[in-house]
């Protein structure tokens, strides 16, 4: 602060003998800065105050404004401190005698010479208002690629599966759809020689959130499984539905220009599950919970 004032005036005022000390605080009420200024004489009398309000986010708009004001009240200080010498003049010959002059008037302050108005105690007003054009919202990106891994749970053993994606995302916050197939896993039948192949196909959608290179999402998954029968009596040729919810996490690895390599994993627990039979007989039903693992590549755009 007292470097602005010394930069507006050219020179700095302040001074551990000075004969006026100015008092400044500053506080902050939401959105408004507020800067009270006070000044005091040598024996501690108030002389005026001003009380500046700033509409700003930024500190150094009230630091501006409020060493504009400080400059002027020193400035005026020091030009009121200061009287001007008279001007020389001409030694005038002496006057004829005259009856003595009445005693001298003392000199009294006149309330009526003008004074600055930002040293009249006064009812506080605003300097200046700085608005601040908004910023420009985060833009929206998006992103569509392919994945693929070994898959637990869903059908019979271990599968593999692969899926498309689609991603939408702004700031940390995003939503994915995907869609995949998981391939044929086989159950053996009861009776020596009988078995079953079954698949599934699988859409999901998923809310998201960004942790830095780290994604975290909440899948809500529909599939389909669809089992067939071999070496039985009574052919197996059903569709059945699957309903899980779960936590799914991928972790960016690297990318280049829009591409992005990622690892994932997750797990989900099944709120409706698919049971299949072969000649009468239970042979597999989907778990209560399953998981999976694997890679995936995505292009992100804007």
């Amino acid at each position: 602060m007292q470097g602005a004032v010394a930069a507006q005036l050219g020179r700095s005022p302040f001074s551990a003998e000075g004969a006026a000390i100015v008092n400044a605080a500053v506080s902050r009420d939401g959105h408004v800065w507020l800067a009270t200024l006070t000044v005091h004489d040598a024996s501690g009398a108030s002389v005026g105050s001003r009380e500046l309000r700033v509409a700003s986010t930024d500190c150094r708009d009230v630091t501006d404004a409020l060493a504009f004001a400080l400059g002027l009240t020193v400035d005026s200080l020091a030009r009121r401190s200061v009287a001007p010498a008279p001007p020389p003049v001409a030694p005038a010959p002496p006057p004829p005698p005259v009856a003595p002059a009445p005693p001298p008037v003392p000199t009294v302050f006149n309330p009526t010479v003008p004074v600055l108005p930002w040293l009249v105690p006064s009812r506080p007003r605003a300097l200046a208002t700085v608005v601040r054009p908004p910023t420009a919202a985060p833009p929206w990106q998006f992103g569509v690629g392919l994945e693929g891994g070994a898959m637990a749970g869903v059908v019979p053993s271990v599968s593999v599966g692969f899926a498309v994606a689609v991603e939408v995302r702004r700031t940390r916050w995003g939503a994915e759809l995907t869609a995949g197939y998981v391939l044929p896993g086989v159950a053996p039948g009861v009776t020596a020689n009988t078995s079953a192949t079954i698949d599934a196909l699988q859409a999901s959608a998923a809310p998201c959130v960004w942790l830095g290179s780290l994604r975290l999402c909440l899948p809500c998954t529909v599939a389909r499984v669809y089992g067939q029968g071999r070496g039985v009596t009574n052919p197996l040729d059903a569709a059945l539905p699957s309903l899980h919810v779960g936590l799914r996490a991928d972790l960016v690895l690297g990318s280049s220009g829009g591409v992005s390599f990622r690892i994932a994993a997750g797990t989900s627990a099944a709120l409706v599950r698919a049971s299949f039979r072969l000649d009468g007989e239970s042979i597999w039903s989907a778990g209560v919970l399953d998981g999976w693992g694997g890679a995936a590549l995505r292009y992100t755009f804007q």
